[in-house]
């Protein structure tokens, strides 16, 4: 709810904007399909520059139920469900003056995990002014966003399902952002059970990505051994940074198929 909400920009969004933006200008595909949708930053700059395709349409799935129902529920009432969610910000930080530190009492409040999610930035502060500036900017977009949910289909399937229900069209685009490859990142781990450690899920996913007659773009980290194995895929190499922590940067890898 409050990375999309919010106009949160994950790294891959960022990176698409920078990488991949002339491939973007120059293509023109019917629907944009995102397997591990999350905030789906790839097909919301996609939609930004080609919004006037009357034709483009969307298909997200991602494993995350609870992030799959909100997004069901903002397409179902757009406006009624952003004025829910500024109307509980409101409330929950009527009395507050200035910017929450983490502590254990917070912590066990009922009211602690969203205020988390909606304006947590670094070292365990939680910024009243950050959430009213990302959703104000989220805001200004307000009309774009409703007409891209309008033309927008989620699921919440499997990835291997998911793939099963793509329609062979020339004019479709996959763009596969599964999590970085032996992730410790625990959030991962909750959501993506015997793909936890990536090894099963990029083995099943690049052997789709090879047979398959679709237009493809997988972006994953650097592995060598992966990359020395898809190296007739290869589209470029570049160093991602992470913001607002302290982790030192890591290469990407893109790869293409049928491009």
């Amino acid at each position: 709810m409050d990375r999309f909400i919010i106009n949160y920009n994950g790294n891959k969004y960022q990176e698409t904007k920078k990488y991949l933006k002339d491939f973007i200008e120059k293509s023109n595909y019917e629907c944009i399909i995102e397997p591990f949708g999350g905030i789906f930053g790839f097909s919301r700059y996609y939609y930004l520059l080609k919004n006037e395709n009357k034709n483009l349409k969307f298909m997200i799935n991602d494993i995350d139920s609870e992030l799959i129902s909100f997004y069901k529920e903002l397409k179902k009432d757009f406006e009624g469900t952003l004025i829910k969610l500024r109307k509980k910000f409101d409330d929950i930080t009527k009395d507050m003056t200035k910017d929450i530190e983490l502590t254990k009492y917070l912590r066990d409040k009922d009211d602690c995990k969203f205020i988390e999610l909606i304006s947590k930035s670094i070292r365990g502060t939680y910024s009243i002014s950050k959430f009213n500036t990302k959703f104000n900017n989220f805001m200004k977009k307000k009309e774009e966003y409703k007409n891209m949910f309008e033309r927008t289909k989620f699921y919440n399937m499997d990835v291997l399902e998911f793939l099963k229900l793509i329609p062979v069209k020339k004019n479709n685009l996959i763009y596969f952002d599964p999590p970085y490859f032996n992730s410790d990142n625990s959030y991962y781990n909750t959501y993506m059970d015997n793909y936890s450690d990536g090894t099963t899920c990029y083995l099943t996913i690049l052997d789709f990505f090879i047979k398959t007659s679709h237009h493809c773009i997988f972006v994953m980290n650097k592995i060598d051994i992966i990359n020395h194995i898809f190296k007739e895929y290869y589209h470029q190499e570049y160093e991602g940074t992470y913001q607002n922590t302290t982790k030192k940067k890591k290469h990407h890898i893109i790869y293409t198929k049928n491009i």
